[in-house]
């Protein structure tokens, strides 16, 4: 009737099932929430960890884990939001956009671009011959006239927002817009 091979197959597993420790582990997976509740009553004691057989099982509370997570997000976002300065990131939004870029020249223009493109997130365009250095050369004695009167020129000529430079912008506006109104402000 029956191959006797099936037969020691469900022997060997139906034994490891059954047997004590997994049955207990089961119960515990199972019947956690209220076990421990039990045990709270009976003993007024929050239990983090304890040992079954061979197992060893430690419990975090949700509002733990929740803290933790808070506290990482947070500093997530302070890590993401230091990384660049609100200069740096008014340039990387402006080269997100559609359409020209019109900055006007500024003694550290060469230094927020040179970071940029350090950070992989610019990259010259590849017919300007000497790369970010280029608006150096042609910009450099704008700064000898008042700000309202320098000429204005699109940075769009000159370089492109890399799919790092989209990435990281999308990531730290995701971020922002979670944050509560008056930590926004108080951060940007």
């Amino acid at each position: 009737m029956d191959n006797p091979m099936s037969l020691e197959w469900v022997k060997t597993v139906g034994s490891i099932v059954v047997s004590w420790p997994v049955v207990g582990l089961i119960a515990i997976l199972f019947f956690r929430k209220p076990l421990l509740a039990s045990v709270t009553w009976l003993t007024g004691a929050t239990i983090q960890r304890f040992k079954l057989g061979g197992f060893e099982v430690e419990l975090q509370t949700v509002k733990d884990r929740q803290a933790l997570q808070e506290a990482e997000i947070g500093a997530i976002q302070i890590a993401l939001k230091g990384v660049l300065t609100m200069h740096e990131i008014d340039h990387l939004q402006g080269l997100n956009k559609s359409g020209n870029y019109l900055i006007r020249y500024e003694p550290d223009l060469y230094r927020y671009l040179h970071r940029l493109d350090g950070l992989k997130f610019i990259q010259p365009k590849p017919e300007q011959e000497h790369g970010l250095f280029t608006i150096e050369e042609r910009h450099r004695e704008d700064d000898k006239l008042p700000f309202d009167n320098r000429p204005a020129f699109d940075l769009k000529k000159f370089v492109y927002i890399t799919d790092d430079g989209k990435q990281y912008l999308s990531t730290l506006n995701d971020i922002l817009s979670k944050l509560p109104a008056a930590r926004r402000g108080a951060q940007a």
